[in-house]
């Protein structure tokens, strides 16, 4: 018996799960009696495993994949502002896209605050 089956049986708890009231706990503490400690459905234990499974030996890993690094000057664009610094951006300012996917009919727009575009190419 364990302490829910016992509790239902004094009418201080409803059979199934749930949390046991100030009440039910104070008639354990009580009663001075030894319940089980495993409850579970079917009474049987529950079993843990220690260590994790290792991956079957005939799974094998994909091998490293080499990218090339990406040109960064095809993707950004560069442009000066009023004191000389040079200035990179990669969205266009009129439609909020990715300056390789902009369709704006004059090119990607730069930044308000940039006076001189260094690209002179579109982007596209």
């Amino acid at each position: 018996m364990n302490k829910r089956e016992w509790l239902v049986s004094q009418g201080l708890a409803q059979p199934g799960r749930g949390r046991f009231s100030r009440e039910a706990l104070a008639a354990l503490e009580a009663s001075g009696l030894k319940f089980d400690t495993t409850s579970s459905i079917t009474g049987d234990t529950i079993e843990f495993k220690q260590e994790p499974e290792a991956p079957p030996a005939t799974v094998s890993m994909a091998p490293p994949i080499n990218v090339p690094p990406i040109e960064r000057d095809e993707y950004t664009r560069k442009g000066l502002d009023d004191k000389g610094h040079v200035i990179e951006w990669a969205t266009c300012h009129r439609c909020n896209s990715h300056i390789m996917y902009c369709h704006c009919p004059n090119g990607p727009k730069a930044p308000r605050y940039v006076v001189k575009d260094l690209d002179t190419a579109p982007a596209n």
